[in-house]
């Protein structure tokens, strides 16, 4: 035993050693940051401040009306055509509207703008290309490319973006949070805020400042809803977005398929611990045949004032017998509401019936 702690001993004194400069030895391998590179990441900091509104900044605004087209300043010039000839034609999505990029036609386009950015052969096209876009595009699709472009660009490594939520607060903090710094502000300079010599704070409780009882679920909202856990997960999507290609940005290296379990894997095990400490017991069973008893309101709204999307309680996921996608269905549940299928005329609980149900439910989804 004392051989061991000895060894221990000796060995972390090595590494001490090791990893010890002194003051007059100079550091290798380290790159500082010139007068070039701090223009470029105050040009990142610029284009996406306060992004629903236009540029302020003299310096870009002869960019805002044109794009660069010539041959010679894209490595996949075939890729940016596709961008050229898609905005000619007025199909990209409108500045203003809401944007999702797991909606098919946006992601399509949102890939578009990024191969925009991707392709540009130096920091210059790069530059005015993203100012028009900045002024032009749509704003979610142009911070989701823009962040893609920034993460797999091989010239722009290095570069630090801002957090997503401050770009972007609607989706991470409460309505109630954002009213109270757009709107109260105004008439109260007070409000909500408190100095500490160097910048403002406004406190923000997003876990229940309106408590919604979930059966029990809201008691993991200092989890679910927490704002550094949601932005690691759009971090990753930004890392591995799963409509681009592997070979050609290098992600087939990464052991791509894997990761993305291992991190899926790591989110429900952590889930399941919290609600273990809470004692919630297990994570049930989810079946899209039958109706999902939680619901969820997420008390966020869009940047219009636009609230997200509410699920109510015992939500039936799929599409009616009419064919009708199917909307939030409240009623009372029988006891063992996973033995019953809730359709407008009223619960069948019947298995052989049930059965036939979702199978045509099924068939209605598929067409």
């Amino acid at each position: 035993m004392r051989l061991t702690v000895v060894a221990i001993a000796l060995g972390l004194v090595a590494l001490t050693s090791a990893a010890y400069y002194p003051a007059s030895q100079p550091v290798t391998g380290v790159k500082y940051a010139d007068k070039d590179f701090l223009f470029k990441q105050k040009f990142f900091f610029e284009v996406l401040r306060n992004i629903h509104l236009p540029l302020q900044f003299q310096e870009y605004l002869p960019y805002t009306q044109t794009y660069i087209t010539e041959e010679s300043k894209y490595v996949n010039y075939s890729e940016v055509v596709e961008f050229f000839n898609y905005y000619k034609a007025g199909g990209f999505l409108p500045k203003g509207e809401l944007f999702s990029i797991y909606n098919r036609e946006h992601m399509t386009q949102t890939y578009f703008l990024f191969t925009f950015f991707y392709n540009t052969v130096d920091f210059d096209t790069f530059y005015k290309n993203v100012v028009f876009a900045r002024e032009n595009m749509n704003e979610g699709m142009f911070i989701h490319a823009l962040t893609m472009a920034v993460f797999h660009h091989p010239q722009l490594k290095g570069f630090v973006l801002p957090a997503i939520y401050e770009i972007y607060p609607y989706y991470f903090f409460n309505t109630d949070v954002i009213h109270s710094v757009t709107f109260r502000k105004m008439y109260d300079q007070k409000f909500g805020f408190v100095s500490n010599g160097k910048y403002n704070v406004v406190y923000s409780n997003y876990t229940a400042v309106y408590p919604v009882e979930y059966y029990g679920e809201d008691k993991l909202s200092y989890f679910t809803e927490d704002i550094g856990l949601n932005a690691y997960y759009y971090y990753f999507m930004m890392d591995y977005p799963y409509f681009i290609g592997t070979d050609k940005f290098n992600l087939n290296k990464d052991r791509r398929g894997e990761l993305y379990v291992y991190m899926y894997q790591q989110l429900i095990a952590r889930y399941y611990l919290e609600r273990q400490v809470n004692f919630m017991g297990p994570i049930e069973e989810f079946d899209y045949e039958f109706p999902l008893k939680t619901g969820y309101w997420s008390k966020l709204s869009y940047y219009n004032g636009i609230p997200f999307f509410v699920r109510n309680d015992y939500y039936l996921q799929g599409l009616l017998l009419s064919g009708q996608p199917a909307e939030g269905l409240r009623g009372s549940s029988p006891s063992g509401y996973r033995q019953g299928l809730l359709l407008p005329g009223g619960w069948i609980q019947d298995r052989s019936a049930q059965t036939r149900v979702c199978g045509l439910l099924r068939k209605h989804a598929l067409r």
